[in-house]
């Protein structure tokens, strides 16, 4: 299944990621969306 992650940080260009690179740029204070299929909102 495909995940799209894409995370709000003030460090960055708010660039789409893998999972992984998200996960490492994240920081105190940062927001982290994931974007599933079928997700419930």
């Amino acid at each position: 299944m495909a995940m799209a992650a894409t995370v709000t940080n003030h460090n960055d260009n708010n660039d789409p990621g893998t999972l992984r690179t998200v996960l490492n740029n994240a920081g105190a204070g940062d927001t982290i969306n994931f974007n599933l299929p079928g997700d419930l909102d």
